[in-house]
């Protein structure tokens, strides 16, 4: 069964694009998801390097403030390569453990992970699904999204874009119309998907 993977640039709808493949009983793969409970669980090796290494970060019951730990990255971006050293190897141990797993199985998986390429975890996939949009939508969703000025919007765009994405995918949707349209994207790659999965059966 093909293993697909989602991945996109900050705010352009990988996550939507996910929930519409859960809709229809995909089982799905939520890298964002695993970090927030790899910050959220205090006997995790995330939790205790990043509480050990920045207490700058925690709260009053001692939970990880992703906001603070954004505000400390871009106050220094070397701080950035600290956390993905611990970060990142949990995140890919689980993520290969997943793609073994389903694999055993006759359904069809998705793996959101925004940093598919820069990590080279697309050789774990069959396909690969870039979502794109414009620049300005993008900023419209980072500012309602996180609740900041057009100033830190492009900001954090501009931080996120320093690393550049590799468009080795056979799909791409390109969200900056309705929910409706990418409902019909989304159709489409299920529907050529779903061929291929009767095609090997």
């Amino acid at each position: 069964m093909p293993v697909v993977a989602i991945t996109g640039t900050i705010c352009s709808g990988k996550s939507t694009v996910a929930r519409l493949f859960r809709e229809k009983g995909v089982k799905i793969f939520d890298a964002d998801k695993l970090v927030h409970r790899l910050y959220n669980d205090k006997r995790s090796r995330v939790y205790k390097v990043i509480a050990k290494r920045y207490p700058e970060v925690l709260t009053a019951k001692k939970n990880i403030s992703r906001k603070r730990i954004q505000q400390l990255v871009y106050s220094d971006p070397k701080i950035l390569a600290t956390l993905e050293s611990a970060v990142h190897p949990e995140v890919i141990r689980s993520l290969k453990l997943w793609v073994t797993q389903v694999r055993r199985k006759d359904i069809i998986a998705v793996a959101e992970i925004p940093l598919l390429f820069e990590k080279k975890l697309d050789t774990l996939f069959d396909e690969v699904i870039m979502v794109k949009s414009s620049r300005n939508n993008i900023l419209s969703r980072i500012r309602k999204k996180f609740k900041v000025s057009p100033i830190q919007a492009q900001k954090k765009l501009a931080f996120v874009q320093k690393r550049k994405k590799a468009y080795k995918s056979r799909f791409v949707i390109v969200n900056d119309s309705t929910r409706k349209k990418l409902e019909v994207h989304v159709d489409n790659i299920w529907s050529i998907l779903s061929n291929k999965t009767n095609k090997h059966t």
